[in-house]
């Protein structure tokens, strides 16, 4: 356990984190090389960047009407398998290296260059870590075994949506659930039956007001659908399998990308979250989880381990926590990272409060890079 230990925080602390295998390709040719004009200025950008796919020119014709729909995510993927391939987006619109960073690194810091497609991962690199690091934290095993058993969720809604492969608005909502309902006699939640009809209740956090309506506080009215793919952008917790708190994993200014499917229960979609996690969220939020090497100790404070995996997360810090900082001087005070989902149809609860959160360092605890 001691040779394990020392090697884990090593690896840490060297910051040798980025690794472009924990990417995934946008399309059939993700693999070929980009093509540089030799005659070309500095100025000229050869770089191929992986974005989502435009908004459609037009509406394709509808003789229905709005159609709606609710899914709940029944399984994630945060590339942390050897084979998971590569994925994310082009979320600065920049292919660092030769490029620029667009904001202010770390003192210390390595270079965070992208692939060739631009796309920002380095959350990525250091989930990979933190799943070696303690089965607590970001082990998708096992938060995909507690979304199985019906404990904490994520719920997306679709409407405005004319039912075909193309349309240039529609409304995208996220809510963070709390867990299936109704509760057993012992409060434990039921288990899904995966059949459309589970009922996930939704965490007050997430919506205005008491539902119904469900009035979401995280929503893109200005999504759209191209080519059956839905294009989403917005601001959200996700809390999926575990409950270190709504903002402890949140992603800010984040691209949801689904491909929506029909089931014999309803629409379901399958994609990827890519967006902005900010490092203060990720360095505060963690000390609800243990210190796998040190019993009775939490992640926060003067924890060695916390230690470590502070400086690792500051020197991978790679872009703005929001679009607007990016090229404006902004310090790097987030880590991209992606998340691949899968959903299946599933209906809105009734409001369900989280349980109290643990927090051993103090409900006011708070750090951040630079402390």
């Amino acid at each position: 356990m001691r040779a394990l230990k020392a090697a884990l925080l090593a690896a840490l602390a060297s910051c040798a984190i980025y690794d472009s295998s924990l990417l995934l390709d946008a399309g059939s040719d993700g693999d070929a090389e980009v093509p540089v004009d030799a005659e070309a200025g500095a100025d000229v950008d050869s770089c191929k960047h992986a974005e989502p796919p435009p908004r459609p020119a037009a509406d394709d014709p509808s003789d229905g009407g709005d159609v709606e729909f609710v899914v709940a995510l029944r399984y994630v993927d945060f590339g942390l398998a050897a084979d998971a391939g590569i994925f994310g987006f082009d979320l600065d619109h920049t292919c660092t290296c030769p490029a620029a960073e667009t904001c202010v690194p770390a003192a210390g810091a390595p270079q965070h260059c992208d692939d060739p497609f631009g796309r920002d991962n380095a959350g990525g690199a250091l989930l990979k870590q933190y799943s070696q690091l303690s089965s607590s934290i970001f082990n998708t095993d096992k938060i995909n075994a507690n979304v199985a058993k019906g404990v904490n969720g994520m719920l997306l809604r679709v409407r405005n949506w004319n039912g075909q492969p193309n349309d240039g608005q529609v409304a995208f909502a996220v809510f963070v659930s709390t867990g299936t309902l109704p509760l057993d006699d012992a409060g434990a939640n039921p288990i899904p039956k995966h059949d459309g009809t589970d009922q996930w209740g939704i965490d007050p956090s997430s919506v205005v007001g008491t539902p119904p309506p469900y009035n979401a506080v995280n929503e893109d009215t200005a999504a759209y659908v191209s080519g059956g793919v839905l294009v989403a952008n917005a601001s959200f917790p996700f809390s999926v399998g575990q409950s270190y708190g709504t903002n402890f994993l949140r992603f800010d200014d984040a691209l949801v990308i689904g491909t929506i499917a029909s089931t014999p229960n309803g629409y379901a979609l399958d994609g990827v979250l890519a967006g902005r996690w900010d490092t203060r969220n990720a360095l505060t939020g963690m000390q609800a989880a243990k210190d796998p090497f040190n019993p009775g100790e939490y992640l926060c404070g003067t924890n060695t381990t916390y230690l470590a995996i502070k400086s690792s997360i500051c020197k991978a810090a790679d872009i703005a926590h929001t679009i607007a900082s990016d090229n404006a001087g902004a310090p790097c005070d987030a880590l991209s990272t992606s998340v691949g989902y899968q959903t299946e149809p599933a209906l809105l609860g009734a409001l369900l409060a989280p349980l109290p959160r643990n927090t051993p360092c103090g409900a006011t605890y708070s750090d951040q890079c630079g402390n």
